[in-house]
């Protein structure tokens, strides 16, 4: 028989470990639950036009020079073909589009011809158009060269391309839809051809 002195002195030791095993354990289960800090929303990179590859090389194109029948690009008789050539946009899973547009007017906006740029196999960041994206017709060429009444001779024209990885498609209601406008936090890219003619087209 254990005598009662002992027994109270064996209760005493037994209460003090637990409360030292429960002081122990209190700390631990208060600590806060670490989280990762947010990484925020994914970073979008604007798609860039590599130089270089653009058609024709030149911004500056004239449909008949002065001294002979051939143009900058080609054969004005058989039209004029246009291309960017290559895009780099690291954002894999976005597309990438192109509208083509001749005499952009920014107070009476038309969308133009949209196309959409494909990747490289082995080099997904970057997309190409065909070499023809763009095509300007003899006919269109020689409506350029065209003089007459309220007509001015030479007058420049142009063929702009707008390139973007999120062209906005629907627009704001009660506005019309411009092919500048792209979705917030997307990009929009422009390159510029100017277009004199000097004469008309020659025949093939």
């Amino acid at each position: 028989m254990v005598h009662p002195m002992a027994r109270r002195l064996l209760l005493s030791t037994w209460l003090l470990v637990a409360g030292v095993a429960a002081l122990t354990m209190f700390p631990l289960a208060c600590q806060p639950i670490t989280e990762e800090p947010d990484a925020g929303a994914p970073v979008n990179h604007p798609p860039r036009i590599v130089e270089g590859g653009e058609s024709p090389k030149s911004a500056l194109v004239y449909g008949v020079q002065t001294s002979s029948s051939t143009v900058s690009s080609g054969d004005c008789a058989n039209g004029i073909s246009f291309s960017v050539g290559t895009v780099e946009d690291d954002d894999l899973d976005q597309e990438v589009h192109e509208r083509w547009i001749v005499d952009y007017d920014p107070n009476n906006p038309e969308l133009g011809e949209e196309v959409v740029l494909q990747p490289v196999q082995d080099q997904p960041a970057f997309r190409t158009d065909p070499p023809n994206a763009f095509f300007l017709s003899k006919a269109a060429l020689e409506s350029f060269g065209q003089t007459g009444p309220g007509t001015p001779p030479n007058l420049p024209h142009t063929v702009d391309v707008f390139v973007s990885d999120g062209f906005d498609t629907t627009g704001s209601p009660g506005k019309p839809l411009k092919p500048t406008d792209v979705l917030s936090g997307f990009y929009l890219v422009r390159h510029t051809w100017v277009i004199y003619m000097e004469g008309t087209c020659p025949s093939n």
